[in-house]
């Protein structure tokens, strides 16, 4: 697990993630 996680490729995409998240959090905003 510790490998993967502080591998570049898994924290790249832990950053789209956590973007998608956020993105996902204005629209449910922009919805209410």
């Amino acid at each position: 697990a510790h490998v993967f996680f502080s591998s570049p490729v898994a924290r790249d995409l832990v950053a789209h993630i956590k973007s998608d998240t956020s993105v996902l959090a204005r629209i449910a905003a922009l919805r209410e």
